[in-house]
């Protein structure tokens, strides 16, 4: 087997809305940075909101409890979360994917809506910010 001396990115496609213009493509993740604030999403424990103002001493802000169902979270603004998750109601065969919609006012996410996706999981697809 040959060593890679080099890795190379495909070549990036600009994302289109359905006129044609070009959009933001945002791809999910467990955790990210908006200024002093980190937000991970654990699937084992749910969204945590951290103050990091002080790296040392990092605080926990609040937290929205999804025990065993975390899959992927976006971060739409410094106060909207989503985050995919398996139903953790139905496990089995009837199984359903959801989406769950947060504020965070004052470090503390609250539920705003949740919408059940079926047995869709819309994950492999990129969800935009607009």
């Amino acid at each position: 087997m040959a060593a890679i001396d080099k890795v190379t990115a495909a070549p990036a496609e600009v994302a289109r809305d359905a006129s044609g213009a070009a959009r933001e493509v945002v791809e999910s993740d467990i955790w990210n940075i908006d200024g002093d604030t980190l937000y991970f999403f654990n699937q084992y424990r749910g969204l945590q909101v951290v103050d990091i103002a002080k790296p040392d001493a990092p605080i926990v802000r609040g937290t929205f409890e999804l025990p065993a169902a975390g899959e992927q979270m976006y971060l739409l603004s410094p106060n909207r979360v989503v985050l995919l998750a398996r139903d953790n109601c139905r496990w089995g065969q009837d199984a359903e994917s959801e989406l769950v919609l947060l504020e965070v006012v004052a470090g503390q996410p609250t539920l705003v809506a949740e919408i059940a996706l079926g047995d869709f999981f819309i994950a492999r697809y990129p969800i935009t910010c607009e």
